[in-house]
Order: C-alpha cells, then structure tokens, then sequence
C-alpha cells in the first residue's frame, strides 16, 4: 500500500501570500525562488497545519496573518485515493484527507479536519497514526536547524533519529516497561511499608484479641461458677430444708413418745386419785367410827350402872383403837395425797413439754415453710442460668472463685466483640497484602525480564542502524574529502544513551561535532551528510528541508547537492526541499515550484 504524501498545500491571507495552492507528488519536490520570495512560507504554512510546536514557541501565531487581514488559513491535503483497493489513510474513506488550520488577529486558533473543527492534540494524534511528526526537525527541517541539529545534545538527538527511523516505539516499550517496573517497584515499597504498619497494628490486635479470648474464657469460667453457685446455694439450701424436715420428724416422734407418757402420767393421776378418794371414804368412815367410839366412851364414863368400868375400858380401848385406825388411815390419806401430788405434777410437766414441743414443732413448720419457698426460689433462679450441677464445693467456695476470675477480668479492661472483627479484618488484610507482595515479586520478576529484553532488542536495534548510518556517513563525507563516524554512547542505559557525530577534514582524526571545534560550513556539511545517510531509513512519508546549503563553500555545495538530489529521487515517501539556487538536471522525475513575489504578494507555479 502506498505512504500517504501531501496533494496540495492551500495557503490563504498568509504571510505574504494572498492566496495560493502549492501543488506536491510523490518523490522529490522542489521548491525554488529567490530570497525572500516567500519559499520559506511554504514550509512554515505545512507546520502550522500540521501542529508543529516550533512555528508556535519561535514566532506568534497573529503574525503570520498577512497584513490588513483579519484571519489566515493553512491547508494541508493529502492524497488518499484507493492503491490497489486499499487507502493510505485507512481511517478516511475520502480520496482527500485536508487539514486545516484558521489564524485570526486577536491569537486565538482552531484546527478542522474535513471542515470538522477538531483540537490539536486529535491532529497529532491521526498524524502519529501516519508516522508522521512534525515536531521531529528531521521531518520538518527549517532554515537554521541543520546548525541547530549539530549543536543538540547527545541524548535529543537519537531522540529525534529514533523516531525518524520508526525506532521509538523500542525505547516506548522500554519507557513503558520501566514506568511498569517503577509503578510495581512503588507498589511494592507501599505493600511493603502497609505491610510494616499491618503487622504492627495486627500485633496491637491480636493481644487484644488474646485478651478479648480469655475474658471469653473467663467469662464462661464466671458463667459456670455462677451456675454452680447457685447450685450450690440451692444444694445448701436443700440441705437445710432435709434438716429442718428431719427435725420435725424427730420432735414429733418426741412430742408423741411424751404424749404417750403424758397418758400413762394421766393414768397414774387418775389411780392415784381414786386411791386418795378411796383413802379418804377410808378415812370418813374411820372418823365416823371413831365418833362412835368416842360418843359410846362418853356415855360410858357418864354412865352410873354397875359394871361400867369394864364397858368404859372396853370403849376407851375402841377409842383407841379407831383413833389408832384414823391416824393410820390419815398417814395413808396424806400418802395417797402426796401421790397425787407428785402425779399431777408429773403429768403437768409431761404438758408442759409436749407444750413445748409442738411450739417448737410449729416454729420448725413454720420454718420448714419459709426455707421451701427459699429452696423453691433458689431453683427457680438456678434454672435460669443453668441446669442442675452437682457439686460438693460450698457456696463460699464458689463465691472466692467468682471473685477471683472477676479480678482477672477487671484486670483486662473492656473488650467488645469490634476486637474480633479488626483482628480478623487485619489478618485477612494482612493475608491480602502478602499474597499481593508475593504477586508483586512475581510480577517484578516479570516486568525486570521484559524490560532487560526489550532494552536487548532495543540495543539490538540501535547497534545495526548506527552501523549501517556509519557505513553511509562514511560514504557521503568521502565526496568531500572528509572521514567520520556515527558512534553511540552510554547504550547500557536508555535515559542517557546519546547519538555523536565524528568528523574529520583534510586526513585530520575524526572528532566530535560540536560548536567549538569545526567551522560552520564544516558543521553543515557533517549534519548533512549524517541526514543524508540517515533518509533510507526514515519511516515518515513525507519530508520537509528548507536551505540546508547556506554555509556551504561552492565546491561543497555542488558535492553535497547531488548526493542529496540523488539520494531524495531514490527514496521513498515524499521530500519537499527548498533552495534559492537554481537546480540544474534535475527536472526528470522531480515535481519544481518557482516562487516569485510580484507587487508584494508571493506565488508559486509548477514548472511543467
């Protein structure tokens, strides 16, 4: 497929020309005039429209407005009808691409492209997409920069060579590749240092997880010795209620052992008091006998009848003998008495104890009720917090354990269960980041071999284009009776790595190209030569040179003219090259524009 090149360069109110189409093919294009004819202008209009840079920072956009004009257009065209059914411009589907850009006084700009208004950086882009960069002065070469190419530095330019020759894309791959090793390089350091920051903040956790684990512990341990406590408060408490119940059985088999004596006891009062009633009829009935006898001894002694003396002592003997009775009956009566007595006495103590007895069996009832509802209310709470646990330990026991275990756990300070969640968030995090640093090593690993490799092919490549720019610089400065070399420097490191250019006239040694050591003329004729060995390898599809012969001596301006003029007609793409001289021999194959300025307005003819 052929390389998109420029048709047409449409120039309006711009710079000294009022209007003018400059008319460009495939090869070589030359475009000649004398000084200050407006040849330059050409040029300049093609990197304005195209975005260069330079036009911008060297010289104000207004002022490249042609005078009284309020605003100015550039137009690119290219050519991009269908080669062999494929387009050049293969984002187009028109035969013309144009790009335009419009200059008005008061600075501002704007770009179009098939009179779409588009910014600038969308036309650096689609042009990046032709291999084509206007801001790479070997594209597009002013007056001045052959000199100014000289004097760059090392590092710009193999810069500017690299792109020229369709090379940056290695040294982007390696950019890219480093900026890849940077950014895991950096995300490593930040794993790592998160890394640092996540073990000492998990440490800071997991003691407080430790001690969120053993307040659980303990608390559990609180939680059983509290159960059990009130178990064994209850155990206690049934114990008490079994004694108290075991109490009453026994004083009630008291209280029914002594109302059995107490019976016995009433018995015996009762026998002992029919034996007094019995002692006492005993004893009536002994006095009523002695009243007779006494009553019969009265009337005896009163008595005047003879034979009275023996019924007198036959009665003071009955006296006597009742009275011996009564008094006998009487020890009996008061025996039986004092039995009594001592029986009811009895009996009443028996009373007083059963009393007793079964006050203290209704206090013990009473109690026995009271520890019932106790035990029942110690159950009650018990089960609530926990079924039954037999234990032989005291309640005391249990209550010095529980004050124990809530010392260890005051000690701890309060925990809420949040602890856990951190720990086992920093944790996971942690297990993230060091999966992620693992992964990074890898990747690392990864992005260091991709980088040594491409920096390979990159140095690879580098190595054979200076090699075959230094056999053609050689070449081209042997025209001139002049030896050179291209020579790269600082390879190993593709930040620094830089292009020289040697060069030595007269059989004197090659030395590098800088301001100090050659002559002007010398310097142009070494840049030119480099630029000349340099254009088979050049990838863009159109070149730009503006007057690169200004320093030259005749002798090696007509040296270097027809090597350049041989080497453009056989290179590819398209070269536009400006010159004051007239060019003889070469109107076969080359496409020349005259440019004249008539009554100070500037316009180009093709010479047909």
């Amino acid at each position: 497929m052929a390389d998109a090149c420029v048709k047409e360069v449409i120039l309006e109110n711009f710079m000294s020309y009022e209007y003018a189409r400059i008319p460009l093919k495939t090869g070589l294009n030359i475009i000649a005039g004398p000084n200050g004819a407006g040849k330059s202008s050409i040029v300049l209009a093609m990197a304005v429209a195209l975005g260069q840079t330079y036009t911008e920072r060297s010289r104000r956009l207004r002022d490249l407005i042609r005078r009284g004009k309020d605003v100015a257009r550039v137009t690119v065209v290219f050519d991009n009808k269908p080669d062999n059914g494929k387009r050049p411009i293969p984002f187009s589907r028109k035969d013309e691409l144009r790009i335009s850009r419009y200059l008005k006084a008061d600075g501002s700009y704007w770009f179009q492209m098939d009179f779409k208004t588009v910014d600038k950086m969308e036309v650096v882009y689609w042009l990046s997409k032709l291999g084509v960069n206007p801001n790479n002065l070997l594209i597009i070469m002013h007056q001045n920069m052959i000199e100014a190419f000289s004097q760059i530095s090392p590092q710009e330019r193999l810069a500017l060579v690299e792109e020229a020759a369709g090379l940056h894309q290695y040294r982007e791959r390696i950019v890219e590749a480093r900026q890849s090793l940077g950014k895991i390089v950096s995300e490593e350091e930040s794993v790592a240092q998160l890394l640092s920051r996540s073990e000492e903040t998990l440490g800071y956790w997991k003691e407080q997880y430790e001690k969120l684990k053993l307040r659980r512990q303990l608390q559990q341990q609180l939680d059983s010795l509290r159960v059990e406590l009130a178990w064994a408060r209850y155990l206690k408490q049934s114990r008490s209620v079994e004694g108290v119940r075991a109490k009453i059985s026994e004083k009630r088999a008291e209280i029914e052992k002594r109302k059995l004596r107490l019976k016995r006891s009433g018995e015996e009062v009762e026998r002992a008091n029919e034996a007094m009633r019995a002692a006492w009829k005993q004893l009536e009935d002994a006095f009523l006998e002695l009243s007779v006898s006494e009553r019969s001894l009265g009337r005896v002694e009163t008595s005047e009848q003879a034979g009275s003396r023996d019924r007198l002592k036959e009665a003071i003997t009955a006296v006597e003998k009742d009275r011996g009775e009564v008094e006998s009956l009487k020890s009996g009566f008061f025996s039986k008495q004092t039995e009594l007595i001592d029986s009811s006495i009895k009996k009443a103590l028996i009373e007083f104890r059963v009393e007793l007895l079964e006050r203290e069996l209704r206090q013990l009832e009473r109690k026995l009720s009271e520890a019932e509802e106790v035990l029942k209310q110690l159950e009650e709470g018990a089960s609530k917090l926990g079924p039954m646990v037999e234990t032989d330990r005291s309640p005391d026991e249990a209550l010095d354990d529980i004050k124990f275990v809530s010392v260890r756990m005051a000690g701890l300070g309060e925990l809420s269960d949040e602890v856990e969640r951190m720990y086992f968030n920093y944790l996971e995090t942690m297990e993230e980041l060091k999966e992620r640093a693992k992964k990074l090593a890898e990747n690392k690993a990864a992005a260091m071999t991709e980088l040594q490799e491409r920096t390979r092919l990159w140095k690879g490549k580098i190595r054979a284009l200076v090699r075959e720019l230094t056999k053609t610089y050689r070449e081209v400065l042997s025209d001139v009776d002049a030896k050179g070399e291209v020579r790269i420097i600082d390879l190993e490191d593709p930040e620094e790595a830089g292009l020289q250019l040697l060069v030595g006239y007269r059989g004197s040694s090659p030395t590098i190209l800088d301001p100090f050591t050659q002559s002007g003329g010398e310097r142009t004729t070494a840049t030119m030569s480099f630029l000349l060995a340099l254009q088979q390898h050049i990838k863009s599809p159109i070149r730009v040179v503006d007057e690169f012969d200004i320093h030259l001596d005749p002798l090696n301006r007509e040296r270097m003219m027809a090597r350049f003029l041989d080497i453009m007609r056989r290179a590819a793409g398209q070269t536009v090259f400006v010159t004051p001289r007239r060019i003889v021999g070469v109107e076969e194959g080359a496409n020349i524009i005259v440019v004249q300025n008539v009554a100070g307005a500037s316009r180009a003819d093709e010479v047909v």
